[in-house]
């Protein structure tokens, strides 16, 4: 009885033994971890006083442009582009096609680029409710169905702002938008293509609300068969 009562206090002082040696290693191994950040912090930074560890990914990237707040991607999913009139079903440079690849497509120029002039949108929005652009993809209906055999694509864009398949979306929807309207107008939707590029082609690299506004747009490239 005393040789076990013996044996079990001895174990209770080990274990005890252990858990305080345990404690004092974490606690040794906590500072030596401090110390190591510390003098790779300041081997990598120096002594300045801006120079600090971040403590959060937040910190690391900064703030964010407060007044821009991306719809979530659901709300311009792709899927909701059924709405739109579809594409035409031939597509351009493909074997047996009698349009050529959009590399053949060319900015408007001269009096035409007074009639294909740029659409620009607001924030996140691809709805067109400006009568002056109503106005403008008239005057571009009008000439359309006077000219059968032009066809044109059409290039939605948008800021650098938001992720990248966010952007693609977007553009699709500013795009598609465009284009159906130009159908409402009475244009033949086998002349009209569009495509989007989200926000891989800015026209202007600021960050200003200017430049912003500008990247935010719907662009045209013509092609007319047999000139």
């Amino acid at each position: 009885m005393k040789k076990t009562l013996i044996l079990s206090f001895s174990a209770l002082l080990l274990c005890t033994g252990c858990t305080n040696t345990m404690a004092l290693f974490s606690q040794h191994a906590s500072k030596f971890g401090h110390m190591v950040q510390t003098k790779v912090s300041h081997y990598l930074y120096g002594d300045s006083d801006e120079s600090r560890l971040v403590s959060s990914t937040a910190e690391f990237y900064g703030t964010s442009n407060e007044e821009f707040i991306p719809l979530d991607i659901n709300e311009i999913n792709i899927s909701s582009l059924e709405s739109f009139t579809p594409q035409p079903s031939s597509t351009p440079g493909a074997l047996g096609s009698a349009v050529p690849g959009i590399d053949s497509f060319v900015s408007p120029s001269g009096p035409l680029a007074e009639i294909f002039k740029r659409i620009h949108f607001d924030t996140d929005q691809f709805a067109l409710n400006s009568p002056n652009d109503k106005i403008k993809l008239q005057k571009m209906a009008a000439y359309l169905k006077k000219h059968p055999s032009t066809y044109v694509f059409i290039e939605g864009h948008c800021d650098q702002r938001g992720g990248e398949a966010y952007n693609l979306a977007l553009g699709t929807k500013r795009a598609s938008a465009v284009r159906q309207l130009l159908v409402h107008y009475g244009v033949n939707p086998n002349q009209l293509y569009s495509i989007s590029y989200g926000k891989e082609k800015p026209l202007s690299l600021g960050s200003s609300q200017e430049s912003l506004a500008k990247n935010r747009r719907a662009c045209f490239k013509l092609y007319t068969k047999g000139s």
